[in-house]
């Protein structure tokens, strides 16, 4: 139920009865305004919190049949901070119901049934871990008339939730056993952005195109670690690229077809000679290394191996003012992954940017300077494209959060890191329950 559906008179009793009430912040993500109900978010858990505010002495207990969505989406956040006003409050266990339908057909959202302790004697949950009952179909039609029916037609497994990063508050929760299967055999091969060593020669600004007629044929947009976020770019530089692969012989041609851009190169060649890694000794004086058909694949799933910031995104192509539409090309700091199916990419895409995937490069990435690196992603379970539902759902979803992002592009990439778009919020979420949906029917099979 939404603040939308609201009668005006309930709508007006609700804003001056308990729910008002500050010291329950029920309403937090944007502003005064949402806090009285006008961010039209699902009004059953701020209701049933209001219920345990007011009914529930320290040590007071209940149970609550909501939405399982409510453990990674937007609106479950008021559950996720695990607290009721001043009061802690302990998830002593959840019961997932998955995607069966206790309450018939006509009811579409998936159901879980949580059992929480309220005050300070409460919370004694272990590392934060939830003991959570996944209950699935066992061959007969369902039957939920008793716990007895439900225990003879149902199967029982137990595993648990967690906290998909256990420093942030609200943070979504992912099954225990949804983590463990998202690592594995990655099937496929990541690979290195295009490297140079001479950044001075390679990277073009409007000025030395045009001080030196260089032709359009070999400059490509170029990636750099701060033009990369979750589901999207900020910007791009200009590179000169001269060759298609590395070690490529092409400089009759590009002497031929492109005689500015030859003799730019040229202009500069000992500084090009002079660099001294072997990875350039192949080939004509301006190779490059971290080429090959895959820097040009029509679709790439790009991440910037330094650091860590796991934001992944999906690229193609990008329309420059001075070089028209053409295909970016990831740069040093960067890895990915190339295909031609933009469906499979953002599969990819998706499964990397999940919470059960990103719980698990938190813990097995070094905290280093090359946190993500080839052999740390590697470790991930990324299994083939073979347009299964689950994937397509994964993809579809990963496609809604891309479409997102252009949106929010107008300030610094460090004030949109810092920002709470719901929008992208609610999409991450279809994300994360994609991946868990699909990390457990492989399972399953």
């Amino acid at each position: 139920m939404t603040w939308d559906s609201l009668t005006p008179r309930v709508k007006d009793r609700w804003r001056d009865g308990p729910m008002a009430d500050p010291d329950l912040d029920l309403f937090t993500r944007r502003g005064r305004d949402a806090r009285l109900g006008y961010a039209n978010d699902d009004l059953s858990l701020p209701f049933a919190w209001t219920c345990v505010h007011e009914l529930l002495r320290d040590g007071g207990r209940a149970a609550f049949v909501l939405k399982r969505d409510l453990t990674t989406g937007p609106a479950g956040e008021l559950l996720r901070r695990r607290r009721v006003g001043d009061r802690p409050l302990s998830m002593r266990r959840v019961h997932d119901f998955g995607s069966l339908s206790p309450f018939g057909r006509e009811v579409a959202a998936g159901t879980a049934l949580y059992r929480l302790d309220v005050g300070a004697a409460a919370d004694a949950s272990e590392g934060g871990n939830i003991p959570t009952t996944r209950w699935a179909r066992e061959g007969e039609t369902p039957a939920f008339d008793s716990l007895a029916a439900m225990r003879r037609t149902l199967a029982v497994e137990e595993t648990a939730l967690i906290p998909a990063d256990p420093s942030a508050e609200a943070s979504p929760w992912v099954r225990a056993d949804a983590e463990r299967r998202a690592l594995g055999p990655a099937d496929y091969r990541i690979r290195h952005g295009v490297k140079d060593d001479a950044k001075a020669v390679y990277a073009l600004d409007r000025e030395t195109i045009e001080a030196h007629g260089i032709e359009p044929d070999h400059v490509y947009p170029y990636l750099k670690s701060k033009h990369v976020v979750k589901y999207g770019l900020f910007g791009h530089d200009r590179h000169l690229v001269p060759q298609r692969l590395a070690g490529e012989d092409n400089a009759d041609a590009v002497r031929r077809e492109t005689p500015n851009t030859y003799a730019y190169l040229e202009s500069n060649r000992e500084r090009l000679e002079a660099r001294g890694s072997s990875w350039f000794d192949d080939g004509p004086f301006y190779s490059l290394f971290g080429l090959g058909p895959y820097t040009w694949a029509d679709y790439k799933v790009v991440w910037c191996r330094l650091g860590f910031k796991p934001h992944f995104a999906v690229v193609s192509t990008v329309e420059d003012p001075l070089l028209g539409e053409k295909p970016v090309v990831p740069g040093d700091h960067c890895m990915f992954v190339g295909t031609d199916d933009e469906r499979e990419a953002h599969y990819l895409c998706g499964l990397l940017n999940s919470a059960p995937y990103q719980r698990c490069l938190r813990d097995i990435s070094s905290g280093g300077k090359s946190s993500l690196s080839k052999s740390t992603v590697s470790r991930l379970a990324m299994p083939e494209w073979d347009a299964a539902d689950e994937q397509n759902a994964i993809a579809e979803a990963s496609m809604a959060a891309h479409r997102i992002v252009p949106d929010h592009v107008d300030c610094s990439k460090r004030a949109y890191n810092a920002k709470t778009i719901p929008e992208l919020d609610a999409a991450q979420a279809r994300v994360d329950r994609a991946t868990e949906r699909f990390l457990t029917a492989r399972d399953d099979q």
